[in-house]
């Protein structure tokens, strides 16, 4: 699934690192696969949020679509929120 993880803070003095590491359950990346497959190609965006990090995180942007896909492991529907543009 093609997509970006959340930019590292930005320093004046400071490059960019060329490598970010993720840690993430095996869980997280095979519901990668799952959003990917629940969306289809009509409805791609630029970030797919789930609807439990939209709460926790506070986000404020209004999604441009939202839709319900299976996730494991409990194999149970979640909203995922989709935004064109960076959502924080």
């Amino acid at each position: 699934m093609k997509g970006q993880s959340f930019p590292p803070p930005t320093c004046d003095n400071i490059p960019p690192p060329e490598v970010i590491y993720l840690h993430a359950s095996s869980w997280a990346f095979a519901n990668c696969w799952k959003v990917a497959e629940g969306i289809g190609k009509k409805l791609r965006k630029d970030w797919y949020v789930g609807n439990r990090i939209t709460l926790k995180a506070k986000i404020q942007a209004r999604p441009c679509e939202r839709t319900k896909v299976t996730l494991l492991p409990l194999h149970k529907p979640r909203t995922i929120h989709m935004y064109d543009d960076y959502p924080w």
